[in-house]
C-alpha cells in the first residue's frame, strides 16, 4: 500500500526541513511506546519515524517527490498501464534503499 509520508507527518509538500523535524518530533512523543503502549500507537509511531527518514534526507525527498507525482499521475488520469504493485516495488526500493545507505554509513 502506497503512504503518504506528507500526510502521515500532517505537512503540505512545501514543508522546509524545520518543519518536517518538529512534526516529527511532535507526532513521535505522540505516539511514542512509552506515552501510548496501544498497538495501534505503535503503528502510526512506525509509519512517523519512516516517514522522517524519508523526508528528511534530502535525496531520498527528492526520489520520493518523484514517485509521489508519479502517483498522483496515476490516481489523477487512471493510468492502466501502471500498476499498484510496480509503484509499491519502486516505494519498497526506495525504503531499503534508504536503510541500505544508512547502514553503510555506521558501518564506515
Amino acid at each position: 500500500m502506497y503512504l503518504d509520508l506528507y500526510k502521515i507527518l500532517n505537512l503540505t509538500y512545501e514543508a522546509t526541513a524545520e518543519d518536517i523535524k518538529a512534526s516529527y518530533r511532535k507526532l513521535a512523543r505522540m505516539y511514542h511506546p512509552d506515552v501510548d503502549p496501544s498497538e495501534d500507537a505503535l503503528k502510526k509511531f512506525k509509519e512517523v519515524k519512516e516517514a522522517y527518514d524519508v523526508l528528511s534526507d534530502i535525496e531520498a525527498r527528492k526520489k520520493y517527490d518523484v514517485l509521489h507525482g508519479f502517483y498522483k499521475q496515476k490516481i489523477k488520469k487512471g493510468c492502466p498501464n501502471v500498476s499498484d504493485n510496480l509503484i509499491k516495488s519502486i516505494y519498497d526500493y526506495l525504503i531499503f534503499t534508504r536503510a541500505l545507505s544508512k547502514y553503510a554509513n555506521i558501518l564506515s
